[in-house]
């Protein structure tokens, strides 16, 4: 399928680090996981943490994008979620507070992020660019990991 995304639009692999200690978030609630009813992946505030954080602490991006993991029946899901930058360094509340916390909640180190796009609180994003993103972002993401996954059991063999 031929994209109309340009370079500077296609999702990136990012890592996540820990949350810098600097980053403030002193009264902001986070809540417990909601579950969807097939318990297939999380769903809930994560914008809104992601908003939160960047209004608090200056100099921090609003990033979204999507999380790619292979669920319990080791096929690869696929969700949409925001987190944060600052200067290179990108960090997730979400997972740090929420579903880090959540005993029920999968291990976050098997979770891959790809970015999509970023802003800082005051700029308005274009929605419809940003869901053309998520559908390319689930064809080719999950294609990516496969393949890797493939090269991956094919060396260890």
């Amino acid at each position: 399928m031929k994209s109309d995304l340009n370079e500077k639009e296609r999702p990136k692999i990012v890592e996540i680090f820990k949350k810098p200690p600097t980053i403030d978030l002193r009264e902001i609630a986070f809540e417990p996981v909601i579950k969807y009813p097939d318990n297939s992946k999380p769903q809930g505030k994560c914008l809104f943490y992601a908003l939160e954080v960047a209004k608090k602490n200056s100099g921090v991006e609003i990033i979204e994008g999507s999380v790619v993991f292979k669920n319990k029946n080791n096929e690869w899901s696929i969700f949409s979620h925001a987190w944060n930058r600052i200067g290179i360094l990108d960090f997730d509340v979400t997972a740090e507070e929420v579903w880090e916390k959540d005993e029920e909640f999968e291990s976050t180190n098997q979770f891959k992020y790809a970015s999509t796009i970023s802003y800082f609180p005051a700029e308005k994003t274009d929605q419809d660019k940003l869901e053309l993103i998520t559908i390319e972002v689930s064809n080719s993401m999950i294609d990516f990991l496969e393949t890797k996954a493939d090269a991956k059991n094919d060396s260890t063999q």
